[in-house]
């Protein structure tokens, strides 16, 4: 039985198993029946490595248009240093990467992808002429497949330094936010439903990051779902009186990792989402340039617009790898408790350091290990929502076991009623006091009451908390 006799259906669900693009390419050069299962797939997703695959992208885009409905992922840089430094080895331009003159045809069309009714004419034939120019015209590339691809995309990933302004991209996004935001039958990146923005850290501006201005125009795009932002800072362009309470995001996953920005700005943006399902904070390190100070508190505060559908949280604070942790040398004592999650109506899942949850250890100077008062611990307890299913404490030490006593108390039940799971991470073994007492004790007794009690040791030479 030949291959080519099989439904294309089945064909697509064979070869949608292969994930390097050489073999597809090699299938779809076999026959006609298998190129037309093949190139779909074989550009379903495009995934920069350098200038050259950029240009060679963008040259198929130009040649066959009909390939741009295929494109559902796009992953690149927006900017290239290399490109200022040196335009003549790292500009795109379509002869020199087809080897051969462009025809009429490609050009023109070409032209008319750029539609003059909705960018203005004079602004597309500025944008027709970096496109085909030779020196410094990334951003054009990167703005005119956003362009193309807009009405089928369904993610992409952006690694960027945040700071520098992208003309062509910038107005594509805000094209898509106004349509979307309008009656337009078929607005632009209306199937966009993954956004994940990372600060390249390999430029020379390593302490500034992703600015708020690059990022509200994805934030106010309704079709988005999620968005995963590395290193956000509001050093140079903070949140100004226009962002106000008529941006009303839909974004139901937000992630925030390395964030350097200030609390009150935090708060201020995070009043914007109100059907937040998930959220997942972490704070950039201690010591970090451009750092701001920790405020689990006032994040907090910020998502009492989603308290009636958030339902799983996430706060930390990053640890430095070259820092040691010593009883002279931590900041702990510079966290404060996130305050009260009480009001959290379907909040279930929990995950926290724990200076996060309890606050800073109490040092009693008697020469043992520091430990958490019964105050801190009753506090934390109350705090916490009673619709709580699995609690994950990070960065635990020996202390952590005063709080446990109270959440898994011997002879009454446990205060939250459909705590199914508690998971303890720390980087090295923990000392469980009060000898002979086991781990497998504080297990058991966990087990006796419906919970499954867990923990993880991560190696010190290893990240934290990611």
């Amino acid at each position: 039985m030949p291959l080519t006799s099989l439904p294309v259906e089945v064909l697509t669900r064979i070869l949608e198993f292969v994930d390097d693009a050489c073999p597809l390419t090699g299938v779809s050069l076999t026959c006609k029946t298998l190129n037309d299962v093949a190139e779909p797939l074989l550009y379903r997703s495009f995934r920069e490595r350098n200038v050259s695959s950029m240009g060679l992208f963008a040259r198929a885009i130009i040649s066959r248009p009909y390939l741009a409905r295929y494109v559902r992922s796009f992953e690149g840089t927006t900017h290239r240093p290399s490109v200022r430094a040196d335009p003549t080895k790292e500009g795109i331009n379509l002869r020199i990467i087809s080897k051969t003159y462009p025809t009429y045809k490609q050009l023109e069309a070409l032209r008319q992808s750029l539609p003059n009714s909705v960018y203005g004419e004079e602004f597309c034939t500025a944008w027709y002429g970096n496109l085909t120019n030779w020196f410094d015209n990334w951003d054009a590339f990167l703005g005119f497949i956003f362009q193309v691809c807009s009405r089928s995309l369904t993610s992409i990933g952006f690694q960027t330094v945040g700071v520098i302004k992208y003309p062509y991209l910038r107005t594509v996004l805000e094209q898509a936010v106004e349509e979307q935001h309008s009656t337009a039958e078929e607005p632009m990146l209306s199937n966009l439903r993954k956004v994940d923005l990372k600060y390249d850290g390999r430029t020379d501006h390593r302490d500034r990051g992703i600015t708020i201005e690059f990022v509200l125009p994805f934030f106010r795009l309704k079709s988005v779902d999620a968005i995963s932002i590395e290193g956000l800072n509001d050093y140079v362009t903070p949140l100004t009186s226009e962002f106000s309470e008529q941006h009303v995001f839909a974004i139901k996953e937000l992630t925030l990792t390395e964030s350097r920005t200030s609390a009150a700005l935090l708060e201020k943006l995070l009043q914007g989402f109100v059907s937040l399902r998930y959220f997942k904070y972490q704070h950039a390190p201690e010591g970090f340039p451009g750092n701001t100070p920790f405020r689990p508190k006032t994040i907090v505060n910020g998502l009492k617009q989603s308290k009636h559908c958030l339902e799983r949280l996430f706060l930390s604070q990053k640890r430095q790898r070259r820092i040691p942790y010593s009883r002279t040398n931590h900041f702990d004592e510079l966290h404060e408790p996130f305050g009260s999650l009480q009001s959290f109506e379907r909040l279930r899942v929990v995950n926290v350091d724990t200076c996060v949850l309890l606050g800073p250890e109490h040092d009693d100077f008697s020469g043992e290990e520091l430990e958490y008062t019964a105050s801190q611990c009753m506090t934390a307890i109350a705090a916490l929502p009673a619709t709580l299913e699995a609690l994950h404490i990070t960065r635990c030490k020996s202390s952590i076991f005063g709080f446990l006593e109270r959440v898994l108390p011997e002879e009454s039940p446990v205060p939250f009623p459909k705590l199914r799971s508690i998971h303890l991470l720390s980087a090295r073994e923990i000392y469980v006091p009060g000898w002979p007492v086991t781990w497998e004790s504080w297990e058991k007794r966990a087990l006796e009451k419906g919970i499954v009690l867990t923990r993880t040791v991560f190696n010190e030479r290893e990240s934290w908390l990611r």
